[in-house]
Parts: structure tokens; C-alpha cells; sequence
């Protein structure tokens, strides 16, 4: 039987593995693969609602709720007519338990037709350990920085078209 430090950087690892793959799934467009790495029912603000007063993130998983299908079409939405990739790093993991929280940071690359829009983000992910593995429940973006024809690649107003 392995020791809990043995298991403990196992579910770390794993954790870890989630969270860059979301943005790996994202960037090559592998919508299927989210199916393992989201949980049935995923609390996922926008930009806009997490920056929004009032908003905790230590008590949003129960609002901005979508099913796992919803989170698909609203990343497909949001990533349309867009070549992207992420570089995501800096993984911090607090576990509790069945849940963890998954604190990363990443430079994040849009190429458009405009030319190119780069976003330094940072990230919290919300996991819950299932049968099948741990699961992102939760997911909030932060912008820290832009740089680039924000015009040409407005994420604010693409995402809240998949809110109607």
C-alpha cells in the first residue's frame, strides 16, 4: 500500500496533467479529450462575471453552472477562426481531500487575421476526484496583461455570446 506523501504527489501530478491538457485539448482543437478532463457539471465564469463585485472565488461552484456538452460549444465559440497556444506553468495544487484547487499562470498566443493578440492569464481550477481520475469542476480566468489589436480578438464579447 503507498504512504499518503506517496499518493499525495501522485494526485499532484495528476492534477497538474489535467489542467495542462485542458489548454493542450483547446489549442489543437480535440474537443472529444475534454470529455476526460471536465466533470459532468463545470461552474465556468467569463472574464467579465469573475471580475464582476461581489464575486467570490471561493464560493462561485455553485452558480455559472454548464454541463460538460455546453463547455465544448462555448470553448468551440470562443476559439473560432482562431490558431492559438497556451504555455501554461507555475502550477501551485492546495488538496483537500476528494477537491483540489489548481492555481497556474500562462502566455497565452491568438494568432487572427488582425495578426497576433497574447494575453498573460492566470488560472484557478476547481478538481474533484472521481472514479475515473480527477476532474476540473471549476474553472476562472484572470487577464493579467494584453498585448495586440484587442479588436481583432475581443474574448469578453465572445464569451458572453455563449450566455444567450
Amino acid at each position: 500500500m503507498p504512504d499518503a506523501a506517496a499518493v499525495a504527489v501522485a494526485d499532484r501530478l495528476e492534477i497538474i496533467e489535467v489542467c495542462t491538457r485542458v489548454h493542450w485539448s483547446y489549442d489543437h482543437e480535440d474537443w472529444d479529450a475534454l470529455d476526460d478532463l471536465f466533470a459532468a457539471t463545470v461552474s465556468m465564469p467569463t472574464l467579465a462575471q469573475a471580475a464582476g463585485p461581489g464575486f467570490d472565488p471561493d464560493a462561485y461552484l455553485s452558480h455559472y453552472l454548464f454541463t460538460r456538452e455546453e463547455v465544448k460549444r462555448a470553448l468551440r465559440s470562443v476559439k473560432a477562426g482562431l490558431v492559438t497556444q497556451h504555455l501554461v506553468a507555475g502550477h501551485q495544487v492546495r488538496l483537500a481531500g476528494s477537491r483540489a484547487v489548481c492555481l497556474a499562470h500562462s502566455v497565452n498566443v491568438h494568432l487572427t487575421s488582425q495578426g497576433p493578440v497574447t494575453h498573460g492569464n492566470e488560472y484557478r481550477f476547481d478538481l474533484v476526484r472521481t472514479a475515473e481520475g480527477w476532474r476540473v469542476r471549476g474553472w476562472i480566468p484572470r487577464v493579467r496583461w494584453s498585448h495586440g489589436d484587442e479588436a481583432s480578438y475581443d474574448v469578453t464579447a465572445r464569451q458572453a455570446a455563449w450566455l444567450e
